[in-house]
């Protein structure tokens, strides 16, 4: 599967098939199909027992969609601490003027 979508190696997966037309039993095309994907989506489809390949493809789509969902969330998740952490672009800036203005402040009281 690689970088490709799950609708690339699916529409790949099929168009291949037609090459290999002694390949008839359901099993085995499920087979074939599992094989070429990441290990994550691998592992779940084949734990389901999956009974065709139409359903195999479509446990694929739903966990690659939850896969993209994860990783938005994740991805989401991770900006929010990054900001939290560091505070907002605006946050900064304020924080600059409000420490220059103070060591103004000071050097001037100072003279």
């Amino acid at each position: 599967m690689g970088s490709m979508t799950d609708d690339e190696y699916t529409s790949r997966f099929l168009e291949l098939l037609t090459y290999v037309p002694y390949l008839t039993e359901e099993k085995s095309k499920i087979q074939r199909f599992i094989s070429g994907l990441l290990v994550a989506f691998k592992d779940r489809i084949e734990f389901d027992e999956t009974r065709s390949l139409e359903e195999a493809i479509q446990k694929l789509r739903h966990f690659y969609e939850q896969s993209k969902h994860i990783t938005e969330t994740n991805q989401i998740g991770e900006v929010m601490q990054r900001t939290k952490a560091n505070g907002t672009e605006r946050e900064q800036r304020l924080k600059i003027k409000v420490t220059r203005r103070m060591s103004h402040q000071l050097r001037g009281s100072m003279h």
